[in-house]
């Protein structure tokens, strides 16, 4: 709502409020406002300018406008001077202008938190029962058989050694003795002529 009429009074006016241009407008000794230029300034700077007024015109014949805003679009380069709204007109019959605020409900996305009981998962250690055997001891009444011994002679062989003299031929060695005559040497003189 503010900030809305905020911006369609930076884009529009410039410096001058609305009030100050209603004023402006109302009072017959100072110049009066062209609803014709307004219409074309307010639409060429995205606005939609609406006639909304179901009164019959006053005295001065100027019926009631209303500014609807359609595309707010606020620049810093499109701030007008009040000089540029304001212009003179052949007839000093006073102009009363209107700005309606229009208040559009937005509806607003609502986000809904479900909380989800997510199963956990537990490890469970199955223990099986094993039954155990148990034993016990009974005493039993058996009758013992009688058992014969027979003694009974066998006769296994006996491996008898025996010792056999054999006579085993010997070598003997033998040294050779030969009688070899040794040459005799005699003088004999001999006879040269």
């Amino acid at each position: 709502g503010r900030g809305a009429r905020s911006q369609l009074s930076a884009a529009m006016l410039g410096p001058t409020s609305p009030l100050e241009l209603a004023a402006l407008a109302g009072l017959p000794d100072l110049m009066a406002v062209r609803i014709i230029d307004i219409k074309s300034l307010v639409e060429g700077k995205g606005f939609r300018f609406e006639n909304n007024s179901t009164k019959p015109p006053d005295d001065s014949g100027v019926p009631e406008f209303s500014f609807a805003a359609s595309t707010i679009m606020p620049q810093a380069e499109d701030h007008l001077l009040a000089t540029d709204l304001v212009q003179p007109l052949p007839t000093r019959r006073p102009c009363r202008v209107e700005i309606k605020e229009v208040v559009q409900e937005v509806p607003c996305q609502l986000r809904r938190e479900h909380v989800v009981e997510v199963p956990q998962v537990q490890v469970v250690d199955v223990v099986k029962e094993v039954p155990c055997p148990q034993t016990r001891t009974v005493t039993k009444q058996v009758k013992h058989p009688i058992i014969e011994l027979i003694e009974r002679i066998i006769e296994r062989p006996v491996a008898v050694r025996q010792e056999h003299a054999v006579e085993v031929q010997t070598t003997l060695p033998v040294e050779l003795c030969k009688e070899v005559p040794l040459p005799q040497r005699q003088q004999v003189p001999k006879l040269v002529d």
